[in-house]
């Protein structure tokens, strides 16, 4: 292997300047007074800066670095932890904010952190482990820096880094396998990253570990995940300064199970404001077989190590948390036994499954267990992050008895049932940036292309896919959830995913995204699917079927459906709904009706509210039907509903109406979010989408 080596103090050369130096003056331009709070604004500007500008956010092409949108720092004042944002980057640009309380002396940590402290001039922060980075920089938020001023009229605060750097240069002529992340470690176990303290004295601010709470690998991965890391670009680790007794060594991973191992074996102090450099020119890889347990889990490479991470959970670790760190396909020689019952009931697991972009492929269950899923049952606090599935096979024959809830089947690519408490439904687990492609799922009550069951109010499944496939079930059947009682937000069901029943016991619950939204909420999800709801030869039939849920009896913000819903009670939207339902729209789609029934509280006191819908849409013809039920006004509040022509003509009604629902409710539905044009996939299927703006 062939590498280059150098180190910069950062101030000898002028190219560099403006990538990381000492200071940089930034300057309170007004302060009002508003309720007892004070509006402050801060410039940063190049032209303020003294002979080192500083760096605190992006480089970029050639060296020059940017603020970037909605850069905060944290503002300190007698004490309290104050957010101030830049909403426009640039070389130039302005922080606003406000304190309750004006101060003698102010301090200034970037990048803000509301967990970030301060007992008089130290603060204590974090320093992530697990950084992303920019091709060609840093982590965005990454590069600690403070500051202290004791002016309170112009406040000059003069930012200084209190971090050090090693740039791995990969050589635009590089020859070698894709590199997919990279680890950096100190070969004495130097801890690198964890909680931090800074002492700010305007002189040497370094950030120092908190013994204790540290880590001692830093693992770097593109920001985009799945991306390799690409030649001709340099890629910065940031880590606390110090001195590495007997060097470092730099693994590089191929994402398929192959390591590069380089070693600097002679000491090596890495100051603060200092970058080292190495360049890689060419890595040869090898099978890494060793499976590792560090202190913050346990770290995949294998489908083997992947057995042994599951064989422990089963076995009563049910914490231990997951770190995949390559792609792994069950069709492989190293299978040997059937995938174990990840959590029960009785012992759910609750640690961290961290994907890291990579995907498991050709996962298989097929049997007649309870639970079925990569994970049984997911229990309090339990996470799935960044993970995708490719042609996954969930199935199990496991069937309840009818009206007996506590026997019922849960079956999901990802999660069988998420959390469920006997004393609190308030409880949360999470299901985050998560995909699954063309799977197929089939069981009994509850059957999700992501979870079968999702039981907290707190739980959250957000910014996950289900991409084709088919998923069957007899009772709740969704895309994303089969039945759910937390929160789904920022989901999407494409390229035609079949969702249906079979066999069923019972009256069913049908729908694009979720079978049955059970006092939840659903927000800003999208699905293109087809939803079949027709009778069978048992004599029921799925009674509710809709484009986005089955039955709605929560909340629903901001969604859409395209395709076709089968069956005598099918809805564009849902097929029955008791809650509220505020600026969704359906186009290019088949059904009864936007929305089929408007279910009938059955209680008549005079204070029953009945449900809200306001500015949903069916994108059709004359003729098209948006409520099926001919009694639908005595039993719902409905303004702006009906069928148009084109969505684009009441995209602002919609828009309206995901303000009104997010500012005037207990809970904050569809938090920022607004209609936008799509210009990403599926833009001709939904013209407009709800998304956050950037």
């Amino acid at each position: 292997m062939n590498m280059k080596k150098s180190n910069l103090i950062i101030l000898s050369f002028a190219f560099l300047m403006v990538f990381v130096s000492c200071t940089e003056k930034v300057i309170i331009q007004e302060g009002i007074e508003t309720g007892g709070a004070k509006v402050l604004t801060f410039t940063a500007s190049n032209a303020e800066m003294d002979n080192n500008p500083n760096s605190r956010t992006l480089v970029r092409e050639g060296g020059n670095v940017y603020w970037v949108a909605n850069d905060r720092i944290s503002l300190f004042s007698n004490g309290s932890n104050n957010p101030f944002i830049t909403k426009d980057g640039g070389l130039v640009t302005n922080f606003k904010g406000e304190v309750s309380q004006t101060s003698d002396i102010y301090y200034a940590l970037y990048p803000y952190n509301a967990e970030a402290s301060i007992s008089g001039n130290t603060i204590t922060t974090t320093l992530y482990h697990e950084q992303y980075a920019e091709p060609d920089s840093y982590a965005s938020g990454m590069n600690i820096s403070v500051s202290i001023s004791g002016n309170s009229d112009a406040q000059d605060l003069g930012f200084k880094h209190a971090v050090s750097y090693l740039a791995v240069h990969i050589s635009s002529e590089y020859v070698g396998d894709d590199i997919k992340y990279m680890e950096l470690s100190g070969n004495a176990d130097e801890m690198l990253a964890g909680e931090v303290t800074i002492t700010i004295t305007g002189n040497d601010e370094v950030a120092r570990i908190i013994e204790g709470k540290g880590q001692p690998i830093i693992s770097l991965k593109q920001i985009n995940a799945n991306s390799i890391m690409m030649p001709g670009k340099s890629y910065y680790f940031v880590f606390a300064p110090q001195t590495f007794s007997q060097g470092y060594t730099l693994k590089l991973y191929n994402g398929k199970g192959g390591v590069c191992s380089i070693k600097q074996e002679e000491p090596i102090v890495f100051e603060r404001n200092v970058i080292e450099h190495i360049t890689i020119e060419n890595a040869t890889f090898e099978k890494e077989d060793k499976c590792e347990v560090r202190e913050d889990g346990y770290h995949v490479k294998s489908l083997a190590c992947l057995q042994e991470w599951a064989y422990l959970v089963e076995n009563g670790d049910t914490d231990l948390n997951c770190y995949i760190e390559a792609d792994i396909d069950f069709n492989s020689d190293d299978l040997e036994t059937s995938w174990p019952v990840i959590g029960t009931l009785a012992k759910p697991y609750t640690g961290t499954i961290s994907g890291g972009g990579f995907t498991i492929k050709n996962f298989k269950i097929d049997d007649s267990r309870q639970y079925a899923g990569f994970i049984g049952v997911l229990g309090v606090n339990g996470a799935i992050t960044n993970l995708t599935f490719e042609s996954p096979v969930v199935k199990t024959s496991y069937v309840g008895t009818v009206a007996n809830v506590s026997d019922d089947g849960y079956a999901g690519s990802l999660v069988g049932m998420l959390n469920r408490s006997s004393m609190n439904n308030y409880t949360s687990a999470a299901i985050t940036n998560c995909h699954v492609i063309n799977p197929t799922v089939s069981g009994g009550e509850n059957v999700g292309g992501i979870v079968g069951r999702s039981y907290g109010r707190n739980d959250a499944i957000k910014g996950c896919t289900v991409s084709g496939g088919t998923i069957k079930g007899k009772m709740f059947v969704g895309g994303i959830v089969g039945n759910s009682e937390g929160i789904v937000e920022d989901c999407h069901v494409k390229n035609n995913t079949e969702i249906s029943y079979e066999n069923t016991q019972s009256e069913a619950r049908v729908g694009g995204i979720v079978g049955t939204n059970n006092s939840g909420e659903l927000v800003a999800c999208t699905a293109q699917a087809k939803v079949v709801g027709d009778a069978n030869n048992g004599g029921y039939d799925a009674r509710y079927a809709g484009g986005v849920t089955g039955a709605n009896n929560g909340t629903m913000v901001g969604c859409a459906f395209s395709g076709i819903v089968t069956g005598d009670y099918s809805g564009a939207l849902a097929g029955e709904s008791y809650g509220d339902m505020y600026g969704c729209y359906a186009q290019q789609a088949t059904a009864q009706a936007l929305i089929y029934k408007v279910k009938r509280n059955l209680n008549d006191a005079s204070d029953v509210v009945f449900p809200t819908f306001k500015a949903c849409y069916w994108v059709g013809d004359e003729g098209d039907v948006v409520f099926g039920s001919a009694d639908v006004e005595e039993y719902a509040t409905i303004v702006d509903c009906s069928v148009v022509s084109r969505i684009e003509n009441v995209t602002a009604t919609m828009n309206n109406a995901l303000t009104e629902v997010n500012n005037n409710t207990e809970y904050a539905y569809g938090s920022g979010y607004q209609y936008q044009t799509n210009e990403g996939e599926n833009a001709i299927v939904f013209p407009v989408k709800a998304t956050k703006p950037q």
